[in-house]
């Protein structure tokens, strides 16, 4: 046995070691690469392409005004029977929150600011003043609905 070539037992064995911990790192790598992969897969192959969402895309865009400089704002696909309620309905799911109506289906509550006081939960559409209730307008995609707390 060659001394230069050969290492001592000591050696060897922290070599081998330090192989195996090497190959242990690279599975996990990998494994944790492949979960990121399918993971990403499953999330976004839902989604609609860029060159789907066009400048005629049906998007709804809902922002909601607290007053005090306090807004919360959702966007999202119209469906072919939605309404102004719908889209809240929807926002206050996607960001969890209270939505409540009086008998007749006025906004009365949202996220725990309730009409009171003089003050009363209204909504426009594209700027203009609604002339129906939320839940009797129709919307096409591409409004802008806000409500306000005023």
């Amino acid at each position: 046995m060659d001394s230069e070539s050969s290492l001592p037992p000591k050696d060897r064995l922290y070599l081998a070691l330090t192989l195996v911990a090497f190959a242990l790192a690279v599975a996990v790598i990998f494994a944790a690469n492949d979960a990121f992969y399918r993971d990403f897969q499953r999330t976004f192959s839902h989604m609609p392409s860029v060159s789907h969402l066009s400048a005629t895309a049906n998007i709804v865009r809902v922002t909601i005004y607290f007053g005090e400089d306090r807004r919360r704002a959702f966007e999202g696909q119209a469906s072919s029977d939605m309404t102004a309620l719908a889209a809240l309905r929807a926002s206050a799911e996607a960001g969890q929150f209270e939505l409540a109506l009086d008998d007749r289906g006025r906004v009365v509550e949202i996220a725990g600011v309730r009409n009171r006081a003089g003050k009363i939960w209204q909504f426009d559409i594209n700027g203009s003043p609604a002339s129906s209730l939320p839940g009797e307008a129709d919307l096409s995609g591409g409004e802008r609905i806000s409500f306000r707390y005023e």
